[in-house]
């Protein structure tokens, strides 16, 4: 029976351990680029092939007890996977990851009262077999504690996609990046707005629409709700622009919001054609605002000296 119950105990425990230490994913994407070489010599004939950099970010927590992946899986839905480690930030001993000194620990992009967000990229070299629609994927356990709108967070999935399309006029073909990170922080009472600032250096043409946040197998995460659904205001996104808006958020906290940027080109027959597409998690801190309204701004009266004179 005291056997029985030291084996529970240290069950408990390990589990314990286990949650202190897997609570850090807060937002992330991947994007990817085709690079060179773009041909090679097969027979003495020119062949064109298919290499990329895909580069998978993610922004998680860190501090005393928080989980810090220094490596990542990323599948290239050609029915290859590949690992990286982490390749920014300053290299040494990492004080939660389980790497060698030689990795980079990431770096610290935001501290403020507490709410902590560390940046990470890992990258891949991957060559695809040819023409097809590839789902670039990867996940990671957990997401980070507390946040409003995904149940119990803590224990649920972090996970991100892309979609690359290859074919016959897709060409040197590259994802949409984004000008700014996927953490935001929002005024309680006041209209939240976020514009990710994509961009693509082949000047497709881009098209946006909400999303869920994913879990295992890539799915929405169950109990999943839009934060306009139970803390009030309008959830929306303009399908052009990119323009996110939450107008307003009723309840202080973190929540975590999705969406999908779509990657469109003219095909030969001059319709626009999918080409591929970015999933987006990203997460919003709610909360007081000293400065809620613009200030006031009072007119100075119109003042006439004589010249020479002081005022």
């Amino acid at each position: 029976m005291k056997l029985q119950l030291k084996t529970c105990l240290f069950f408990l425990l390990t589990l314990l351990t286990f949650a202190l230490k897997a609570t850090h994913n807060r937002a992330g994407e991947i994007t990817y680029q085709r690079v060179a070489p773009f041909t090679q010599t097969v027979s003495g004939l020119e062949v064109e092939v298919y290499n990329y950099l895909i580069t998978v970010t993610f922004y998680t927590n860190d501090g005393t007890g928080i989980a810090d992946r220094c490596r990542d899986t990323l599948y290239f839905g050609d029915g290859d996977k590949a690992i990286a480690f982490r390749m920014n930030g300053l290299a040494g001993n990492c004080p939660n990851a389980d790497c060698s000194p030689t990795v980079p620990c990431g770096e610290i992009i935001l501290s403020d009262n507490g709410y902590v967000v560390k940046k990470n990229i890992f990258q891949f070299r991957h060559r695809y077999p040819g023409p097809g629609t590839y789902l670039i994927r990867t996940t990671d356990p957990n997401r980070n504690q507390s946040v409003k709108n995904i149940p119990n967070s803590v224990n649920v999935t972090f996970y991100i996609e892309a979609s690359l399309v290859i074919n016959s006029f897709t060409g040197a073909n590259s994802s949409p990046v984004f000008k700014y990170a996927p953490i935001d922080k929002a005024c309680l009472g006041q209209c939240f707005q976020h514009n990710p600032g994509a961009f693509d250096i082949d000047g497709d043409s881009l098209s946006y629409e909400i999303s869920t946040s994913r879990g295992a197998n890539g799915q929405t995460v169950p109990g999943y709700s839009f934060p306009n659904q139970q803390w009030g205001g309008i959830y929306t996104i303009d399908p052009i622009t990119g323009l996110l808006q939450w107008c307003s958020p009723a309840e202080s906290g973190e929540y975590n919001l999705a969406f999908i940027v779509r990657e469109w080109r003219k095909n030969t027959n001059n319709k626009y054609q999918l080409i591929g597409y970015v999933f987006r998690d990203m997460q919003v801190i709610v909360g007081n605002c000293p400065d809620r309204y613009p200030p006031v701004i009072t007119q100075l009266p119109d003042t006439c000296v004589e010249a020479g004179e002081e005022i």
